[in-house]
């Protein structure tokens, strides 16, 4: 029987060091918050070309000019986020995913505030 106790830890241990904990937050709820970005960021790109072209009053820049900042903050959190997911599988990421969401709200709200469609 004492001979047999070892031989149980071992594969015990053996078990634990091969198993992946997979974490539930990561990536399906950060794809959702970068989906959003996408989308504004694109609505974003067409107001600025149409800006840079003429074809919208000349009063856009500033516009633009928000547009850019606050696509850059988003842009960085979702990077932080990607970064902290990927590196940090077993590690819940809500922390950084709400920030990402903040940042992104931010910047479809700054496009919703001045009507770019």
């Amino acid at each position: 029987m004492r001979k047999l106790i070892p031989i149980i830890l071992a594969l015990a241990l053996a078990a634990c060091a091969t198993t992946s904990v997979k974490n539930p937050f990561g990536p399906p709820s950060l794809d959702a918050v970068e989906a959003a970005y996408g989308a504004t960021y694109a609505l974003a790109v067409g107001y600025h070309d149409a800006c840079a072209a003429r074809q919208i009053p000349p009063s856009c820049r500033p516009i633009v000019v928000k547009l850019q900042k606050a696509g850059q903050t988003a842009q960085g959190a979702l990077v932080q986020a990607r970064d902290f997911v990927d590196h940090n599988p077993t590690i819940n990421p809500a922390t950084v995913i709400a920030q990402a969401t903040a940042a992104v709200d931010l910047f479809t709200a700054t496009a919703a505030l001045y009507g770019v469609k």
